[in-house]
């Protein structure tokens, strides 16, 4: 038996944490695996996060928060199109900011400017035939200035920011934040991560 549904992931049954249970009753648990690790096979290795993201968004959906879904930095799509199928099966929408080229070098300043422009073997259609369109919006460009293609949602039950540098993480919290609802959740992917 292996971890997950999916044969091409070698972790055994002893690696399992005690809280997959929960993913018996998923009935889509199989189509949620394949997303996460589709155009990134590097995330079979990376199941902790899988694991958080849809524990986390499920608990806030389950009890009815009001608002939308919103990410910053979507790369090829993998939480996305999970993200996409939860707001799909609660009736929200799912809002996708990103370049969808990469990093834009505007943004590689400060404790950044070392880095290099990444993020690049990507593109608004691979992205597309993953997470589809149905309740998705997606806004490319540089954020914050994309947030003006769009009025941003007045509710956000979920910011995911995932965008690996503190200038798009610190504007996706000016942004973002006080649109969050009670109870909401704001997930930094790379907080704590030595950037």
């Amino acid at each position: 038996r292996r971890l997950n549904r999916a044969s091409s992931n070698g972790y055994e049954v002893g690696r399992k944490p005690d809280f997959h249970f929960h993913f018996n009753n998923v009935p889509n648990y199989a189509q949620l695996y394949d997303a996460w690790i589709a155009n990134n096979p590097g995330n079979i290795v990376d199941m902790t996060r899988f694991y958080m993201l849809y524990l986390n968004a499920r608990q806030v959906l389950n009890e009815q928060l009001p608002g939308d879904i919103v990410e910053l930095g979507v790369y090829r799509g993998n939480s996305a199109a999970l993200l996409a199928m939860l707001a799909r099966e609660n009736g929200r929408k799912l809002y996708l900011f990103d370049t969808f080229t990469g990093f834009d070098r505007s943004d590689l300043t400060g404790d950044d400017s070392h880095r290099d422009a990444a993020f690049a073997d990507t593109s608004l259609e691979m992205v597309k035939e993953l997470v589809g369109t149905e309740n998705v919006h997606y806004i490319q460009g540089l954020f914050p200035e994309s947030c003006r293609q769009i009025p941003l949602p007045a509710n956000i039950v979920i910011a995911h920011i995932d965008c690996d540098l503190y200038k798009p993480i610190k504007a996706g919290l000016e942004h973002f934040y006080p649109r969050v609802v009670p109870g909401g959740l704001v997930i930094i992917h790379d907080y704590s991560s030595g950037y």
